[in-house]
């Protein structure tokens, strides 16, 4: 048995991510605090223990505060230029560590309500894949993937039924799932038709231009031309920490064919997908450059950009 108390100080050098920490575990009468029949060997291993458990624990939160830290990078991905045929696809995939967010296509030139649209599905191998789709009479479509690398981001891309025939008849899609205990929140809209004559896609929310507004009903509408005989709406539903999206509309752009209308997102918020949306027909599509959202208007009276803005933990 040990009758007199002692001092014992050991001193433990943590290094994690390029910073060293010391921790400095001491222990004051040692009768008073471990059995005094103890060893001094098992003594000095259930401090060992204790000292493991606190490296431990430091470990966890130096994880936590990089995950936390680490900002979401979104970068544009685009398709070779589809055949001119009817229904001639044209498509893209994200990179294996990036999560697909949003996804549109443009009309390569000419040909009035030649776009099919596009969509997002799964290939083979069970990558998302942004696949646009030329109309009768087009020269060809492009297809652009919205691919981010943002921590714990999980997506689905859900479809709706066929709208109705008439003009301006729509197709929503609700985000409706949950992933890690989050809800889903729609990234990216879509708008896809096998019979052209699309108006364009958008997330529901309010339509004031240059001016961030929440997305309401948690849903993507695609919406009917005057000549089309109905649209489907694909959604990309994401979920990811603190997660929230915004719609943001462009000024409405000039009314000659090859007029851009663009926006962008306001500081804090990164853009995941890009929309054209017009009441008259005739656009011929959206795509994102230099982190602007940009849609370009065919035979009809104007079209509008229309940017999806979120941002989630590490704003």
């Amino acid at each position: 048995m040990y009758t007199n108390a002692f001092l014992f100080t050991v001193f433990l050098l943590v290094t994690s991510a390029g910073d060293a920490s010391v921790i400095s575990v001491q222990t004051c009468d040692v009768c008073d605090l471990y059995d005094v029949s103890a060893t001094t060997a098992d003594t000095v291993a259930r401090i060992s223990e204790n000292i493991d458990l606190i490296r431990n624990e430091i470990g966890q939160l130096k994880s936590k505060e990089c995950a936390t830290n680490i900002q979401p990078v979104c970068t544009t991905r685009q398709g070779l230029v589809s055949n001119t045929g009817d229904d001639d696809p044209s498509q893209v995939t994200c990179l294996e560590d990036e999560v697909m967010t949003g996804c549109s296509s443009l009309l390569q030139g000419g040909g009035h309500d030649s776009r099919d649209g596009e969509k997002i599905v799964f290939s083979v191998q069970g990558r998302a894949t942004c696949v646009a789709y030329n109309g009768v009479g087009g020269a060809g479509v492009r297809a652009f993937a919205r691919c981010c690398t943002w921590p714990d981001m999980t997506c689905y891309y859900p479809k709706s039924e066929k709208s109705e025939r008439q003009d301006d008849a729509i197709a929503e899609t609700v985000c409706d799932h949950w992933f890690n205990r989050r809800p889903t929140i729609p990234t990216g809209c879509m708008a896809y038709t096998p019979w052209t004559c699309i108006d364009g896609a958008r997330p529901v929310g309010d339509q004031s231009e240059e001016t961030t507004s929440p997305i309401t009903r948690n849903a993507c509408q695609a919406i009917n031309g005057y000549c089309g005989a109905g649209v489907y709406s694909y959604a990309a539903c994401c979920s990811a920490p603190d997660l929230e999206c915004g719609v943001k509309y462009s000024t409405k752009s000039g009314v000659d064919i090859g007029d851009i209308a663009e926006v962008w997102c306001d500081e804090g918020w990164t853009l995941t997908g890009c929309n054209s949306y017009t009441a008259w027909v005739g656009n011929h599509g959206a795509y994102i450059e230099d982190d602007t959202c940009k849609a370009v208007n065919g035979n009809g009276g104007g079209t509008w950009a229309v940017a999806t803005c979120c941002r989630g933990q590490h704003h």
